[in-house]
């Protein structure tokens, strides 16, 4: 025996439309196409939004954090054991500059895995 769902909880559809598509207006202008760097916390860059979207000077960690390419976690810890990239600390928040980060990768930098930091 089956049993039919409730009519308070079945979906109006209109007549000539299907219930699984969602149909779009003529009012509402084509989703623009994503490119460039994507950063954790950022906002992706979008054709025709008059260029890319400048990367701010100072970020909030977990977005250093992706701008680096590692975890927030990792960024924490290495905060604490003091060998991580350089910060700032504005009443109790922590951010980054992000030419401290680009001197931080630029320092390591490796040619071989048998060089040390």
């Amino acid at each position: 025996m089956t049993t039919k769902p409730k009519a308070h909880l079945r979906r109006q559809v209109s007549p000539g439309s299907s219930p699984h598509r969602k149909s779009a207006t003529l009012d509402e202008p084509p989703a623009a196409e994503p490119m460039g760097r994507v950063i954790a916390g950022m906002p992706r860059e979008v054709i025709g939004s008059g260029g890319p979207m400048p990367i701010p000077k100072r970020v909030h960690r977990k977005v250093a954090a992706g701008y680096i390419g590692t975890s927030l976690s990792w960024l924490d810890k290495s905060r604490l054991k003091g060998d991580g990239p350089v910060f700032l600390q504005i009443g109790g928040r922590v951010v980054y500059d992000t030419a401290d980060l680009d001197d931080y990768l630029a320092r390591c930098r490796r040619q071989s895995t048998s060089q040390g930091p």
